[in-house]
Parts: C-alpha cells; sequence; structure tokens
C-alpha cells in the first residue's frame, strides 16, 4: 500500500508541474510568434484547424495550445487521483474523484455548448 501513496503523493504534483510548464513554454512561443514574426493576432484557433495552424506558424493557433493544455491540466490530475485512490483501495476517495470528474466533464460540456 505505501507503494500506492507513492504513486499518489508523486504522480499528482508531477501531473501538475508538467501540465503549467507545457503550457508555459507554448503560450511563450505563441507570444515570441507574435512580437518577432506575425505581430498581432486577435482570433482563436478552433481545434479542428489547430494541427494545420502549428504547422504554419500561426500564433494564435501556439495560443490556443498553450491554453488548451493549461484547461485540460486539471482534468489530468483528477484523473491521475482516480487511478491513485483505486491503486490504494481507497473507495471513497475514488467515488468523490469520480465526482469532482464528472462535474469538471458537465462544466465543460455546458461552456462549450
Amino acid at each position: 500500500m505505501s507503494h500506492d501513496r507513492d504513486f499518489l503523493t508523486e504522480a499528482v504534483p508531477r501531473v501538475l508541474i508538467t501540465g503549467v510548464t507545457l503550457s508555459f513554454i507554448i503560450l511563450v512561443l505563441g507570444l515570441l510568434l507574435v512580437a518577432i514574426v506575425h505581430g498581432p493576432t486577435d482570433t482563436a484557433v478552433p481545434v479542428a484547424k489547430l494541427a494545420a495552424g502549428l504547422k504554419a506558424g500561426e500564433p494564435a493557433a501556439y495560443l490556443s495550445l498553450g491554453l488548451i493544455v493549461l484547461m485540460l491540466t486539471p482534468f489530468v490530475r483528477v484523473i491521475t487521483a482516480v487511478i491513485g485512490f483505486a491503486l490504494e483501495q481507497d473507495w471513497l476517495f475514488t467515488a468523490v474523484s469520480l465526482g469532482v470528474l464528472v462535474i469538471l466533464l458537465v462544466s465543460f460540456a455546458i461552456g462549450i455548448g
């Protein structure tokens, strides 16, 4: 059980740090592209056109991706917590974490709907 606790105490902060750092790097890259290459941008790139925008070096695509990564970080954190609590066989906190995940998913669905 201590191995499972190690997973939870190490994985959750690692997920948060990795998500925020990756988001920061992508956003800085997008801002550098705005400042150096393309000038200001005022439009977001739809997810469906994100890959093409990134390939074309569009600053708005990098800014959009950075924000998407930042917004997905809490989802990954909660999923990591669910896995960790399940490995510990702590069913109460597994259920609570699943409830939080459902709330996040519903909020996301309402936000894009």
